[in-house]
C-alpha cells in the first residue's frame, strides 16, 4: 500500500574530482629547489647589479667630479672582489650552466611550456651571451 521500508532512493555517486593543478614536478628530488636556485641566480645578480649601475650613473648628472667621487668610493671597498666573485660572477655561472643542462635533450621531461620545440629556445639565445 503506500512506500515500502526496503525501496529507498538510489544512492547518488559523486565522480571523484582532484582538486587544483598539480605542481609542475614538485617534489621530485632536488628538481624543484634547483630550478627556484637557477631562477633566483638569474634574477637576483641582474637585477642587484642594473640598480648599483643606475645609481652610480645617476651622478653623472652632477657632473664629472660627482661621478668620479662616486666610482672611488666603490673601487675603496675591501671586499669588491669577494662581492663581485659570491654576488655576481658564481650566481650566474652556475645560472648559465644549469641552464645548459635544463635545455639538454637528456633532460627530457613534462615541458612547461605548450611545446617541447620551445625547451630549446632560451639555450639558443643564451650560448652567444655565454660565449661572449
Amino acid at each position: 500500500m503506500g512506500s515500502s521500508a526496503g525501496s529507498a532512493a538510489p544512492a547518488v555517486v559523486k565522480p571523484k574530482i582532484k582538486q587544483g593543478v598539480a605542481p609542475l614536478r614538485a617534489g621530485e628530488g632536488h628538481s624543484f629547489l634547483l630550478r627556484r636556485l637557477h631562477s633566483l641566480t638569474g634574477i637576483v645578480p641582474v637585477g642587484l647589479f642594473l640598480i648599483e649601475h643606475f645609481i652610480s650613473n645617476a651622478f653623472a648628472v652632477n657632473g664629472p667630479a660627482a661621478y668620479t667621487k662616486q666610482v672611488e668610493f666603490l673601487t675603496s671597498f675591501p671586499f669588491v672582489v669577494a662581492l663581485e666573485l659570491f654576488g655576481i660572477w658564481l650566481p650566474i655561472l652556475f645560472h648559465s650552466l644549469y641552464g645548459f643542462y635544463i635545455c639538454t635533450p637528456h633532460n627530457a621531461g613534462p615541458a612547461p611550456l605548450p611545446s617541447s620545440i620551445w625547451a630549446g629556445i632560451p639555450g639558443i639565445f643564451a650560448s652567444p651571451a655565454y660565449i661572449f
